[in-house]
């Protein structure tokens, strides 16, 4: 995509449409991912309106509720913000919803989830220990979120589910779109910060306020503003490789930020600029960890295997594994194992 994507100067008129950025980040990096999504979004391929997904979950449930027609325990395991659970409640066909738990370490995505879904019982724990009795649930379901735990998950999974139960996981795929695509994300937002140029216009603007509040001269703001340009291009280039959704998506969205802030700099004071540079890039390193979190995640042919071994040994019936392909390139993204919890 290089050189596809016109980025706007700097220096441009009021064309570069600005809204405030939500910065508000929490210590923990998941927490943090959370609170910003509506901002930084997910990854483009696999999100809860993918084609793919859709169907697979589709067909799951039409089957699951009617078999189950009253008193499904549900359990949504690594929920994030509740894609599963969204599933879940729009398929039912009864008269009362499924009794839908979802587990996530991250407070900040059960809140996401609540908002949504009043009904449901949030429980903040890891995947890899969940805190409900043995043979709990009739259903454990996971889209995207249990291999975040590691194989441990897999015992765990099986033991709260009932026999009979049924269990069935969309896993990251290495090597597939939305590992990619992750890869590309993180990779983005680690050159935004390797850029300089969050440092470089923290310094340009307190420049402009000691000019400002006369403490200042107009040749140190001249220096601060010469040192800002190559910055900015660097910003511009990084945009020029990835565009200004997906992977820039967040890149851009500073870089709008910094434009609306550069038409303006006499505006704020050093703590609104000190506290604007250290929210976004905790922003940045929240979710390029997040990136980061999905490729190490993922799931090549050989631990699959490990996943599917673990899974017969825990009492779990495997059907064959599927690949799910997503995205414009229809490209192969995640895996899918689904099974039936024998009876002892």
């Amino acid at each position: 995509m290089t050189g596809s994507v016109a980025v706007p100067r700097l220096v441009a008129p009021s064309k570069v449409a600005y809204k405030p950025a939500n910065t508000g980040v929490a210590c923990d990096p998941w927490d943090s991912y959370w609170t910003n999504s509506k901002r930084v979004g997910e990854a483009g391929v696999g999100g809860p309106k993918d084609e793919a997904l859709q169907a697979f979950w589709g067909a799951f449930f039409i089957a699951f509720l009617a078999a189950e027609a009253t008193g499904q325990r549900i359990l949504d395991l690594g929920s994030g913000d509740g894609a599963v659970t969204a599933f879940a409640l729009n398929a039912r066909t009864g008269s009362t919803d499924p009794e839908v738990h979802c587990l996530d370490i991250s407070p900040a995505a059960l809140a996401l989830v609540r908002a949504q879904y009043p009904s449901i019982t949030p429980i903040c724990a890891s995947a890899a220990s969940i805190p409900v009795p043995e043979g709990h649930f009739h259903a454990v379901l996971s889209q995207f979120g249990m291999e975040y735990a590691g194989i441990g998950a897999v015992a765990e999974a099986a033991r709260v589910l009932r026999p009979g139960g049924q269990f069935a996981a969309v896993l990251h795929q290495r090597g597939g779109a939305i590992h990619d695509e992750c890869r590309a994300t993180a990779d983005a937002l680690q050159s935004t910060l390797d850029s300089g140029v969050l440092g470089a216009f923290s310094a340009f603007l307190h420049s402009a306020c000691a000019l400002r509040d006369q403490s200042g001269s107009e040749d140190s703001f001249n220096v601060a503003d010469r040192a800002l340009a190559p910055r900015i291009q660097a910003l511009e280039a990084i945009l020029k490789d990835t565009g200004t959704d997906g992977a820039g998506k967040l890149p851009f969205a500073i870089y709008r930020d910094i434009a609306h802030m550069y038409r303006r700099p006499y505006s704020y004071s050093a703590p609104d600029i000190e506290q604007w540079v250290r929210r976004v890039e905790e922003e940045l390193i929240a979710f390029r960890d997040r990136m980061e979190a999905m490729v190490s995640a993922a799931l090549d042919e050989s631990a699959l295997a490990q996943w599917r071994g673990a899974l017969d040994e825990a009492g779990v019936a495997l059907e064959p594994s599927e690949s799910l392909a997503m995205g414009a390139d229809q490209r192969s993204a995640a895996w899918v194992l689904r099974g039936v919890r024998r009876s002892k």
